[in-house]
C-alpha cells in the first residue's frame, strides 16, 4: 500500500509540476503578446491600406438657416468576383440579369457589354472590378436589390462612401465652388473660408477580411466648421430673376445685380449672369466685384465734392450748350446733342438729365486750373473713401483705381479730370459704386458690405462678424439732402423715369457708358443703375449693371433701370406690411362695368375695411354717370359690354342673355363680335377676344 501510494502522489505531482508550467508559459506568451502589440499593428499597417478618414466640409447657410451649399455622400461602386463560393458556383447563373439591370440603370454600355466585362473580371478573379462612380446613395439602394448584388456580403458588392457638394438653391458665383480633386475651394466664398469649411482629414486602415471590406479610424478627422452668410435666399431669387429676364430680352453679353440693406451693409443678394454659348444665362464670373469704369453713376460722387466746396448750389444754372463742349483737345458730348443739347439747366437737372458738360464744367472750373487743384478734387475722392479697399470675402475682388494728378505712373492728362468726374479714366467694382450710394441713404455713414456673418460649430457661434464702418460722415447733413433731391429728381422726370414705381419711391442715377476705347475692340456699352428704396426712409441699396446688349438702344433707366424697380417692388412688398392708409399706392378706382348700382354700393360697402378703400368706395358710385350703369330689367335682355372682364364672368354673362360664348386668348376681353346693347338672336354666337 505505502509503494503504491508513494507512486500515486509522484503521479500527482508530475500532473501539477506540468500544469504549473503551461500555466506559466500562457502567462508569459501573454506578457508578451502585451508587450509586442505596437509591433502588431505594425503589421497590420503593412498588409492594410492606409487611407485618408475624410473630414466632412461644413456647410454654407442662408441668413434664416436655410441650406445653400452642403457635402452629401455619394458612392463608388466595385465587384469582388470572388467573394464567396456561391458567388463562384452561381455567378454564370446570374450574369445575365445583373448586365442588363446594369445597363438600364446607368445606360453607358449595352448589355452585351456589361456581360463581356463582368466576364472578363470573374476569369481574371478581379477582387476591385469597378462598377460606378460617383452614384447616389439612394441609387445605392437600388443597385443592392439586383441579382446576386442582393446576396448582400456574399454577392461581392464594394461601395466607397465619398462626399460632393450640393447647392441646394442652385449654384451662386458669391458662394464659389470647389475642386474634388483636391478638395478645397476654387472660387466666392468656398475659397475664402476653404481652411476653416474643410477641417482635417483623419487616417484610417482599410481591409478586406471573409469578404466584407472593414475602415477602421485610427485618427479621428475633424469636421469643418459651418458659415452663415447674409444671402437672403427669397431676395437673391427675386434679383435672379428680374436680371436674367432683362438679359434674355436684350441679350446682354453678362451683367451684376447686388442688393444690400443700408442699415447694417449685409449683401443680401449677388447675382453675376454671364451668356453661354447655347444663349442661356448661368452664374459665372464674380462680376459684381470686377473693377469696370462707372460711367455716370460717378456724377453724383462729383457734385458731393463741388457742393462741400460750395463751388455750386443745387439751384444755380449752367451752360451746357449745345451738347458739345470741348476740354483741351477733345470734345464732350451731352447724350442729346444730336437734338441741340439742354442748353442753361439748373444744377439739380444737371444730375437728372445726366449732362457730362455740366458736371465736367463745374469740377473743371474750380479743379482744373492747376495740377494743385486737380490734386484737391481727387484727395476729396480719396477722403470720401472712393479709392478703399473694401477687404471683401470673394476672392478676385478688384481694389479700385482711382488715378492721382502727382504719381507718375497715372499718366495724367488735360482731359483725365473732366473726364475722370463722369465716370471715366478710374475704375470702380459695381460693389464699390454700390457702398457709396448706400451711404448716401444711410444718412451719410459708410460702410463695409459683408457676405458672412457668422462662423459656427453645431450650432454654437465660434466667431461673429458685425457692421463695420468705412467713415461715418463722409459729407455734411445739407450736402447729403441736396444729393438725394437730385437722385429722386433722376426717377422722378430725369434719365431714371423708366424706374419710377407706384408703389414704393426710387431715387437713383443711371449711368450708360461706353466701353472699348483704344483697345482695338469693338464699342461697346455698359447699362447701370445705382440707388436706394423707399427714397423717403431708405431700407434696401441696389445696383444693377449690364454688358453689352445686343437687342434696342443702349439705355441705363431703360435697361437696368426696370430691373431694379422690378427688384424693388418685390422686395418691399414681401419686407414691409404695408398700411393702407399710407402706403405709397397710385389712387386709382377699381374698374367696375354695367351692372346694378345698389349690388355695387353693397359689395363695395362690405369690403371697405380701411379708410381709402372706403372713400374708393364712395366715389366710384358718386363719380360715375348713373348712364354706366344698367337697371335689373335689362340684364339678360341684351348682349352686355363685357370688354375688360375676366374670361369667367365675360361667359356668364353673355350665355345668360341666351347665346353662345367662344373665348381665345388669356387674359381680359379685349373685343367682343357682337356689340354690347345689341338684341340677341336664337344661335348666336359672341366670339371673345382676351389678351
Amino acid at each position: 500500500m505505502s509503494k503504491a501510494l508513494g507512486r500515486n502522489r509522484l503521479v500527482f505531482y508530475a500532473w501539477f509540476l506540468l500544469v504549473l508550467l503551461m500555466f506559466v508559459a500562457v502567462v508569459v506568451k501573454i506578457v508578451k503578446i502585451q508587450a509586442d502589440a505596437d509591433n502588431w499593428l505594425n503589421g497590420v499597417e503593412e498588409y492594410a491600406k492606409k487611407v485618408p478618414a475624410e473630414a466632412t466640409r461644413g456647410n454654407i447657410f442662408a441668413s434664416d438657416g436655410r441650406l445653400l451649399a452642403s457635402s452629401l455622400p455619394y458612392y463608388n461602386l466595385f465587384m469582388d468576383t470572388r467573394a464567396d463560393k456561391c458567388l463562384v458556383d452561381s455567378f454564370y447563373v446570374k450574369v445575365d440579369s445583373l448586365a442588363m439591370c446594369l445597363s438600364q440603370k446607368f445606360k453607358n454600355h449595352s448589355e452585351q457589354e456589361y456581360k463581356r466585362m463582368l466576364e472578363k473580371a470573374f476569369v481574371d478573379g478581379a477582387r476591385y472590378f469597378p462598377i460606378a462612380k460617383r452614384v447616389s446613395y439612394t441609387d445605392v439602394q437600388d443597385i443592392k436589390q439586383f441579382p446576386i448584388f442582393r446576396w448582400k456580403r456574399r454577392g461581392g458588392l464594394i461601395c466607397e462612401e465619398l462626399k460632393r457638394r450640393s447647392n441646394p438653391f442652385g449654384y451662386m458665383a458669391a458662394l464659389g465652388k470647389i475642386s474634388h480633386d483636391k478638395d478645397r475651394g476654387t472660387r466666392g466664398i468656398e475659397m475664402r473660408y476653404d481652411s476653416l469649411l474643410k477641417g482635417t482629414n483623419g487616417i484610417a486602415l482599410k481591409q478586406r477580411l471573409a469578404g466584407v471590406t472593414s475602415i477602421y479610424n485610427i485618427v479621428e478627422p475633424i469636421d469643418g466648421l459651418d458659415l452663415v452668410t447674409t444671402i437672403d435666399v427669397e431676395i437673391q431669387d427675386i434679383a435672379e430673376k428680374a436680371l436674367r429676364e432683362r438679359m434674355s430680352a436684350i441679350e446682354a453679353k453678362h451683367g451684376c445685380a447686388v442688393l444690400m440693406e443700408v442699415a447694417t451693409g449685409e449683401v443680401k443678394a449677388c447675382v453675376n449672369l454671364q451668356r453661354g454659348t447655347d444663349g442661356k444665362y448661368f452664374e459665372g464670373r464674380n462680376w459684381a466685384v470686377l473693377r469696370t469704369e462707372p460711367g455716370s453713376t460717378m456724377k453724383p460722387l462729383s457734385l458731393i465734392v463741388a457742393l462741400e466746396d460750395g463751388v455750386v448750389k443745387l439751384t444755380d444754372t449752367i451752360n451746357t450748350y449745345n451738347g458739345v463742349y470741348r476740354f483741351h483737345d477733345r470734345d464732350m458730348k451731352d447724350s442729346n446733342w444730336r437734338n441741340g443739347g439742354h442748353g442753361i439747366i439748373t444744377v439739380k437737372d444737371v444730375i437728372a438729365y445726366s449732362s457730362n458738360i455740366g458736371i465736367s464744367r463745374i469740377i473743371n472750373k474750380k479743379y482744373g486750373k492747376s495740377r494743385d487743384t486737380q490734386c484737391e478734387y481727387v484727395n476729396k475722392l480719396y477722403k470720401m473713401g472712393v479709392s478703399k479697399d473694401l477687404r471683401l470675402e470673394i476672392p478676385g475682388y478688384e481694389v479700385p483705381n482711382v488715378r492721382h494728378p502727382k504719381d507718375p505712373h497715372s499718366h495724367w492728362y488735360g482731359t483725365t479730370l473732366p473726364w475722370m468726374s463722369i465716370g471715366y479714366e478710374l475704375q470702380l467694382s459695381p460693389i464699390n459704386v454700390l457702398t457709396f450710394y448706400n451711404a448716401i441713404a444711410n444718412n451719410g455713414i459708410l460702410l463695409r458690405p459683408f457676405f458672412v456673418k457668422a462662423v459656427t460649430k453645431n450650432s454654437e457661434v465660434v466667431q461673429s462678424y458685425s457692421t463695420e464702418v468705412l467713415n461715418d460722415k463722409f459729407c455734411s447733413s445739407s450736402v447729403l439732402g441736396d444729393v438725394r433731391e437730385a437722385l429722386e429728381a433722376v426717377v422722378e422726370y430725369g434719365t431714371g423715369k423708366a424706374a419710377k414705381s407706384n408703389y414704393v419711391n426710387i431715387a437713383g442715377k443711371t449711368g450708360t457708358a461706353q466701353v472699348g476705347y483704344g483697345s482695338g475692340l469693338p464699342i461697346t456699352h455698359q447699362v447701370s443703375f445705382c440707388g436706394y428704396f423707399p427714397a423717403e426712409k431708405p431700407l434696401y441699396s441696389c445696383i444693377v449693371v449690364i454688358y453689352d446688349p445686343q437687342k434696342g438702344y443702349a439705355s441705363g433707366g431703360a435697361m437696368s433701370g426696370v430691373v431694379f424697380k422690378n427688384i424693388a417692388e418685390q422686395v418691399y412688398a414681401r419686407k414691409v406690411q404695408l398700411d393702407p392708409n399710407e402706403a405709397n399706392i397710385e389712387s386709382k378706382y377699381p374698374e367696375v362695368k354695367m351692372g346694378s348700382k345698389h349690388a355695387t354700393e353693397l359689395l363695395f360697402e362690405e369690403l371697405s375695411e380701411t379708410e381709402k378703400t372706403k372713400f374708393w368706395a364712395r366715389n366710384i358710385c358718386d363719380g360715375l354717370d348713373k348712364s354706366d350703369f344698367s337697371s335689373p330689367s335689362n340684364i339678360g335682355s341684351l348682349v352686355p359690354d363685357v370688354v375688360g372682364m375676366g374670361a369667367k364672368d365675360a361667359v356668364f354673362l353673355i350665355e345668360k342673355c341666351g347665346v353662345r360664348a367662344c373665348i381665345s386668348g388669356t387674359g381680359k376681353v379685349v373685343s367682343q363680335s357682337i356689340a354690347a346693347g345689341t338684341k340677341p338672336q336664337k344661335g348666336n354666337i359672341v366670339y371673345l377676344n382676351l389678351k
